[in-house]
């Protein structure tokens, strides 16, 4: 940085990648006519990009009966219009969700894309992460097993997607950058209905 007389006013701009987040460390020397140093400072900037889940919300997601194979599950847009408030971001970047915590259990979590065919969602080890975006409808759903009645329920976290790419499997780390420390539950009932067989 350029040196500044005493008494004069001046700022510090710094402008890094679109997606990086952490903690910046300047030292400031202070010195007098003759280039002796007579004070040091240091200042720490954290800058952080991800947005906040807040209050643990549970959302209720639209139920479905049992033996249910076909139906078009629940959009990313949906669930970020019922979190309402207790999403938020002031990053300006698209809202998203990174999945965190499921069980397959009791039937099968999938995903898709309007340009794709329902996937299984990937089996996550701990602090993994599934990214998934409004990006070309993105949706998900739950196919039970047979005869299944019950309730089953998937965990989120607010995710930045300047960071990653959409249906990835990232790593999750409590530093705040890109996924919310805080995580909502979505709950989703599976009632009774007919006994009818598979297609």
């Amino acid at each position: 940085f350029p040196s500044h007389d005493t008494g004069s006013d001046f700022g510090i701009n710094y402008s890094d990648s679109v997606s990086w987040g952490g903690t910046y460390r300047f030292k400031l020397h202070a010195v007098n006519n003759i280039g002796q140093s007579v004070n040091t400072d240091s200042i720490s900037v954290t800058y952080g990009a991800a947005p906040q889940i807040i209050n643990s919300p549970t959302v209720t997601l639209e139920g479905i009966e049992r033996n249910i194979t076909d139906y078009d599950g629940h959009t990313v847009s949906s669930i970020l219009e019922q979190l309402g408030e207790n999403y938020q971001d002031s990053t300006g970047s698209e809202k998203a969700i990174a999945i965190s915590l499921f069980s397959n259990t009791n039937g099968t979590w999938q995903y898709r894309n309007d340009d794709i065919n329902w996937t299984n969602i990937p089996t996550l080890t701990t602090n993994q992460l599934f990214l998934l975006s409004t990006y070309s409808n993105g949706r998900f759903r739950f196919i039970s097993n047979r005869n299944y009645q019950g309730t089953e329920t998937i965990v989120v976290r607010g995710w930045n997607k300047r960071a990653y790419g959409n249906m990835e499997v990232q790593s999750y780390t409590e530093n705040g950058y890109y996924f919310s420390s805080e995580a909502a539950s979505l709950s989703l009932t599976i009632s009774g209905g007919s006994y009818r067989d598979w297609e």
